[in-house]
């Protein structure tokens, strides 16, 4: 793989995996108002693994809590964690993808490795969306747009990788 390739695919690879670790990590999926944002991976206090929540900032200081309010199902709230996990999960995959370029490998593996996460990172996520609770007056948030970004972001690095010459 040339040089100039090489460093593109690296670059998309890096720029995807923290695309996905911000949109799943600190990314608001749902604006309610201008105070209340439906989150993933908010930290819940004394668990060990992270859940689907809200953030509230009420006059400057920020708290998480519990859905409960929005009336949504038990799946989706696993969705929301599942987005959480694979969006990590393919972060981390998009990360040995550019190690193992940089590293002047063929990294094939990686990229099908990348493939399987990213569709799998997607489909929990499109369950997400489709499963949610009608919320009044909320909006989309910019996790989603970040998560897409991430999602084209994988896909480029891994054709780069696919289609490069043996």
């Amino acid at each position: 793989m040339p040089l100039a390739r090489r460093l593109i695919t690296i670059a998309l690879a890096i720029v995807g995996a923290a695309l996905f670790s911000v949109a799943v990590q600190g990314g608001r999926w749902w604006d309610v108002g201008s105070e209340v944002h439906v989150v993933v991976g908010a930290p819940a206090e004394g668990e060990l693994v992270r859940r689907i929540g809200t953030e509230r900032c009420f006059g400057g200081e920020c708290g998480y809590g519990a859905v409960a309010w929005a009336g949504g199902s038990s799946m989706w709230e696993r969705l929301g964690v599942a987005t959480y996990v694979g969006g990590q999960l393919t972060a981390l995959a998009l990360l040995a993808l550019a190690g193992a370029v940089a590293a002047r490998r063929a990294g094939r593996l990686a990229a099908g490795v990348v493939t399987v996460a990213v569709v799998t990172a997607t489909a929990v996520a499109i369950g997400f969306h489709v499963t949610a609770p009608e919320l009044p007056g909320a909006t989309l948030g910019r996790a989603p747009y970040l998560f897409v970004g991430a999602v084209l972001a994988a896909i480029a690095a891994v054709a780069s990788v696919v289609t490069a010459k043996r």
